[in-house]
């Protein structure tokens, strides 16, 4: 695991004295940080804070969907207001990344993603200035690594991976693949998931497979029909 008192140490960002000193401006103007950071981000890149926004919620959902689950055994470790926070500002350390890159059409250099990745670093970076509970900035840190530990920033795998990480990778894929971005098309729910399922080593099976099942009464044959043209069911995944 990786000590959060070793973050400020990790990554610099371009302008970030400038982007604190205004975010804690912001803060001490309006009081709630997460509203405050999410509206940063909004100026700095809307489909950004759109999709925090969007994750935060599909966050939320998942963990109230593994608390109702009847065997899911780690209900005590999940904490919904914690997992509220940690899913809707999990990205914004983008406001650190170059708009060119964050914003491009085409696919990222090797140079560009390896500047990309450092976001999550930034997350973590900036919330320590918010809140210095360890939870939440192991939870946005962790977000981008995998259970295989092909992820990234620290390669952590299984349960190195925080419990609330596992959870906000999820609704974070989720959301990115049924969303528009500048590089793809949205995806149908059905898709999405069809896609997520086939993502060996990224996601922990049993959440996974709880968020699946989460998803099916949202999602009918003739939701799908109108979505894409063409009829598809979750009952077959």
């Amino acid at each position: 695991m990786i000590n959060p008192e070793r973050i400020d140490r990790s990554s610099t960002c371009a302008g970030a004295e400038l982007k604190m000193t205004e975010l804690l401006n912001m803060t001490n103007i309006l009081k709630n940080y997460d509203h405050c950071l999410i509206s940063a981000l909004e100026k700095y890149d809307f489909i950004s804070a759109v999709h925090s926004v969007n994750t935060g919620i599909e966050t939320t959902n998942l963990g109230k969907a593994l608390l109702n689950s009847p065997n899911y055994p780690y209900k005590d470790k999940i904490d919904l207001n914690k997992l509220k926070i940690a899913g809707t500002l999990h990205d914004i350390g983008k406001i650190c990344i170059p708009t060119e890159i964050l914003t491009s059409k085409n696919k990222l250099s090797e140079a560009e993603f390896a500047i990309m990745r450092h976001h999550p670093i930034y997350s973590a970076k900036i919330l320590k200035q918010f809140s210095p509970d360890p939870d939440l900035l192991m939870a946005v840190l962790a977000h981008h690594e995998k259970i295989d530990g092909s992820g990234y920033p620290n390669h952590l795998k299984k349960n190195e991976i925080p419990l609330m990480a596992q959870i906000i990778t999820i609704a974070d894929v989720y959301d990115a693949l049924t969303s528009d971005r500048p590089y793809q098309a949205k995806k149908t729910p059905a898709e999405s998931i069809s896609i997520m399922k086939n993502m060996e080593g990224h996601f922990n099976d049993e959440i996974l497979k709880i968020f699946i099942e989460s998803k099916k009464p949202l999602i009918s044959p003739a939701q799908s029909l109108l979505d894409n043209g063409r009829t598809q069911s979750l009952l077959a995944l």
